[in-house]
Parts: structure tokens; sequence; C-alpha cells
């Protein structure tokens, strides 16, 4: 099935550079660390691959885990009362591939290491700290397509891209059912242990994305699926399908679509967090404060 993406067809490519079993390496996301326990009444697939770290030059790196293939409920139940009619129906979907997926969404440190340049400079970009390991964020839709175009670039053995939508759903759900990754959490009580949002940083006067993997990791090893900065899908943004499907890649794009972002931010109240919540905004220069992204790449080339 030939994949239809928001920003066209890119080269698909990477060198692997050093294979890393059960660790972070050196890069932004630090140590690898695993969910001791998993509210969410469901466990995640078992088939497994080491990380994956790539070497971005000067120190700098970026390690990606495997997701297994499999197949899930993606979106809200119907009785979500918290979710939005856009966030349904829920559908049964089969991820046939395994893929791989950032540990962290991409930081500023390896924005520049990559591109050589920010996109979040200026007197405009107010709501962001010029800090190394903090999540990149002011990233519009075209700044992400041209990182993935980078990276592939340098290593042109390969497949960087952004993640689908049902390929980001799955990851964070990590094998559960439950609004978060680590159970429904109605009152919020447990949400600030695995996610900057409004409670603990807007409101608490932190009006910027926040350094990664300083908040607990879902049962694959992922850092910040939920809050700190929205992060850019590949599918252009539509209505569900309540019928099944497999590999779902989006609707084909117009000539300006509207893409999809998923895992809400830091200025947004835990309803937009959930595994299933949906964003959508248009996928131009535009430069948005919630806006960053987590870097997929497929493990069969």
């Amino acid at each position: 099935m030939a994949r239809l993406e928001c920003f066209g067809a890119a080269a698909m490519a990477l060198t692997v550079l050093a294979l890393c079993a059960g660790c972070g390496g050196a890069g932004d996301g630090g140590a690898a660390t695993t969910n001791g326990g998993n509210d969410g009444g469901a466990s995640a697939p078992v088939e497994s691959k080491p990380p994956m770290e790539i070497d971005l030059g000067d120190g700098v790196t970026m390690t990606l885990v495997y997701i297994p293939p499999g197949t899930f409920m993606m979106g809200a139940p119907k009785d979500a009362k918290e979710s939005a009619s856009y966030d349904k129906p829920q559908h049964r979907v089969t991820l046939t591939k395994g893929f791989y997926l950032g540990r962290t969404e991409v930081t500023q440190r390896q924005w520049r290491a990559v591109m050589e340049k920010i996109p979040w400079g200026g007197r405009t970009m107010k709501y962001v700290q010029d800090v190394p390991r903090h999540a990149a964020n002011y990233i519009a839709f075209k700044d992400a397509a041209a990182f993935v175009d980078q990276l592939n670039a340098r290593f042109p053995e390969g497949g960087f891209r952004l993640p689908t939508e049902a390929e980001w759903e799955y990851a964070c759900r990590a094998g559960t059912t439950t609004a978060y990754h680590f159970g429904d959490d109605p009152d919020a009580t447990a949400l600030g242990d695995y996610a900057w949002y409004r409670a603990n940083a807007w409101d608490a006067d932190e009006k910027y994305p926040h350094p990664v993997a300083q908040k607990k990791p879902n049962a694959f090893g992922l850092h910040d699926m939920h809050g700190n900065v929205r992060e850019w899908c590949s599918d252009v943004y539509g209505d569900y399908s309540s019928e099944a499907q497999t590999d779902p890649t989006g609707r084909p794009p117009g000539a300006v679509a509207s893409c999809v972002a998923r895992g809400g931010s830091f200025d947004e109240a835990p309803r937009w967090l959930a595994c299933a919540h949906r964003h959508g905004a248009l996928s131009d220069s535009t430069r948005r404060m919630r806006h960053g992204l987590r870097i997929a790449r497929n493990a069969d080339r």
C-alpha cells in the first residue's frame, strides 16, 4: 500500500550507526526505563528488538524504540464522556509491520544537530526557553517535513518519517485500553507523573516545553506521549470510519491540508492529552507554540 503523507513522498533512508540493547545511550532521552506496572488491564505486545541509536554528530544521538506489529481498538469508546466527537467512532486497526519510534520528542539539541538553525527564535516566539534538552516547539508541519528530509539526506540507506496516526496511538497505548497509557485517571491524580500539561506547567507559570524524559514512560519505554508538545503525524485530518482497517495511512492531501497532531501540550487540559484525542492543524509554515515532533522509522529497511 502506498503511503499517503501530508508532506508528500520523502526519501526513505537511514544508516544504523549503533544498536543499544536495553539502554538509552547518550541522547537527550536519558537511560531507558520500563514501566513497572500496567494499570490499563492489558499488556504490550511481546515481540522485541533492541533500541536503535542514531549518531547525529558532535556527541548528539537519537534513540528509537522498536514497536511490534499488532491489533488494537483505535479512537475513543462511544460512552467516553470527555472525548470529542472527532475522536470517534472506535474501530479495530491492525498494523502488520513493526516500526521504530523515538524514545522522546525531538529536542532542541537534536533539531540543531540536524537543521543547523532554529524555528523557535524571534520576539514572537514567547512560549519557549532556549534549552538543549527541552522538546523543540514552534515546529510547523513543513518544518517537520524538512527535518525528515534532512535526516534522510544525511543517512541515505533507509527510512525516517513521521508516524501515521494509527502508529502513534498504538505506540501510545502500548497494549492498554484506557484513556491514558497508565489508566483512566478521571480526576488527573496521576497524570502529572507522566505528563507536562496545564496544571504542572502552564498554571505553574512554566509556559514552555520541558526537558524530555523527566516523566514516567509507557510500557514501550516511550516518554512524554502525553503532554509537553503535540506531535505531528503524517495523516491528513479526516473523519474516522467504523470499519476495521489494516495499516491505515489517512486520506490523500489537498493543496493545503489539515494534518493530525497527537498527545496534547504543556498548556492543555487533561482531556486533550488522552491516547485517543486528535488535533488538526494546517500543514503549512505557521509555527505554533504547541507543536513539535517525534521521529519514526520503517523496521524493514
